[in-house]
């Protein structure tokens, strides 16, 4: 998973979690790394979280190229 989606996919998660009590989640930059998504968590508590998220990509992933997802067809394990 490229880090744009899973930035956009973990975003997600956390607006989603009830009760997680988080406040804001925004976009940020760090100085020598622009254009690198990272995500500022800030908690109703006062708590501020900076997530810097990186990543890796098997050999031969050209990004000039679309992503190929590859997905689960269900979650789980199905007992018969």
């Amino acid at each position: 998973m490229r880090v744009q989606r899973f930035q956009a996919y973990f975003r997600g998660l956390l607006e989603g979690a009830p009760d997680a009590g988080i406040a804001e989640i925004e976009e940020y930059e760090v100085g020598g790394n622009e254009g690198r998504p990272n995500l500022r968590v800030r908690g109703t508590d006062g708590v501020t979280v900076d997530l810097v998220i990186v990543g890796t990509a098997p050999t031969g992933d050209d990004h000039n190229k679309p992503e190929t997802i590859t997905e689960k067809p269900a979650p789980g394990v199905h007992v018969r």
